[in-house]
């Protein structure tokens, strides 16, 4: 009878915790058979979309085929697109990107090396998540072979030009926006699904499911003096925002989107305390049965 109550209790605060763990939102998905633009999201620029194998397709390479002026994307911003949730990095939460960088090249232009390490700090595809507080963002850049983070800092990185007038410092010397941690991954094998997770002043990116090491780890990134220059960047400021393409005229790609969801638990999974008082609960409660069997 005790084993027998034991069991019943504990599967039903995993269930509390599995059905938090399981309440995703779906952002997009590909076998609707349209575009993210007919689900809720917001595009500008010219790049052009196609629709295969089950996702969208966003090809900024031009009709050329080496066209580095296009930038575009999809976004969900809480003026254009709202997402719906909220990015509370506190509490953790996880969004899921299945997708396949398809092509990425980078031009050879000093714009590309901006800061002094010759390494090149643009990438053919971004995806940037601001949370609820615009200071914990991250922007991930995608190579053909590897998965790099944007450094912040107050002032942005330019090979060549010192301007510490407004709208925001630059300098050869500047951190914002150049390469910081990264790990080599082959992108383009395949639809491969990212897990990328926020919780306090972390973030954590897993992939294909192996959530026992994550691919990619740091700390949140603070964006918003990008904001200055106004536009497109004025994402960098807005809390809850997404995009996903080519931000810049550095690099060019393609690549298939087929899911993108959220959910508001983290991975690794956030200590939900519902569960975990519930757990403690369960003890003391089984002891208390325990001892009045013994009577």
């Amino acid at each position: 009878m005790n084993k027998l109550l034991t069991a019943t209790l504990t599967s039903a605060f995993l269930l509390l915790g599995a059905a938090k763990a399981s309440a995703l939102t779906v952002l997009y998905d590909g076998s609707a058979g349209n575009f993210p633009t007919n689900q809720g999201w917001f595009s500008n620029g010219t790049g052009s979309q196609s629709f295969s194998s089950g996702g969208t397709i966003l090809d900024t390479n031009g009709s050329s085929g080496t066209d580095f002026s296009i930038r575009t994307g999809y976004a969900r911003t809480p003026g254009l697109a709202p997402l719906g949730v909220s990015l509370d990095a506190n509490s953790g939460f996880n969004l899921r990107f299945d997708l396949e960088l398809l092509n990425e090249a980078r031009n050879s232009a000093a714009s590309n090396n901006t800061a002094v390490d010759n390494t090149d700090d643009r990438a053919g595809l971004s995806i940037t998540v601001i949370s609820s507080d615009a200071s914990k963002a991250i922007e991930l850049g995608f190579w053909t072979d590897r998965i790099w983070a944007q450094q912040d800092g107050a002032v942005k990185a330019d090979p060549s030009t010192t301007n510490l007038n407004p709208p925001t410092p630059i300098s050869p010397s500047g951190t914002r926006f150049t390469q910081a941690e990264g790990a080599a991954f082959n992108t383009q094998s395949s639809v491969n699904r990212y897990d990328l997770s926020f919780l306090g002043n972390s973030y954590f990116l897993y992939v294909n499911g192996d959530y026992s090491t994550p691919l990619l780890t740091g700390r949140l990134r603070d964006y918003r003096p990008e904001a200055a220059f106004g536009g497109v960047s004025a994402i960098y400021a807005a809390p809850n925002s997404v995009f996903i393409g080519d931000n810049t005229t550095s690099a060019r790609g393609s690549f298939r989107l087929n899911q993108v969801e959220y959910s508001p638990t983290p991975v690794p999974f956030a200590f939900n305390p519902l569960l975990g008082f519930g757990v403690i609960g369960l003890t003391r409660l089984r002891k208390i049965i325990v001892k009045r069997a013994k009577r």
